[in-house]
């Protein structure tokens, strides 16, 4: 599993939830080491859109173009109806809206890789 996010204490509450769940995850702050922990195998991309150097949307786009069927939980605290609608059309397989529930992001990820 890879987290994409900025901000420490949501990295490091998913970290600490999912690993708990048993998954084994890789952090990333921003798109650059995104990249790079991309080379390895990852099941389940969680994407913050706003990040310090891009764009999560164009992440996104890159992650499909490069493994096309790498399930991503697009996550953000400024999501509309639109955000919500182009991160599917895009190809995330969620959407979930920042603050949420660890609970349902552990959810999700199970269902992700299941499916």
């Amino acid at each position: 599993m890879l987290i994409v996010d900025d901000e420490f204490l949501i990295r490091w509450s998913l970290r600490s939830r999912l690993a708990d769940a048993g998954f084994a995850v890789v952090e990333a702050p921003d798109l650059k080491s995104a990249r790079v922990a991309l080379r390895e195998p990852v099941d389940v991309v969680l994407l913050d859109l706003r990040l310090p150097d891009g764009d999560g949307m164009h992440f996104l786009d890159e992650c499909r173009a490069r493994r096309p069927n790498l399930p991503i939980i697009v996550m953000t605290a400024h999501g509309t109806e639109e955000t919500k609608a182009d991160a599917m059309w895009r190809g995330a397989f969620a959407l979930v809206h920042k603050p949420f529930d660890l609970d349902q992001v552990v959810r999700l990820a199970q269902t992700a890789i299941s499916s």
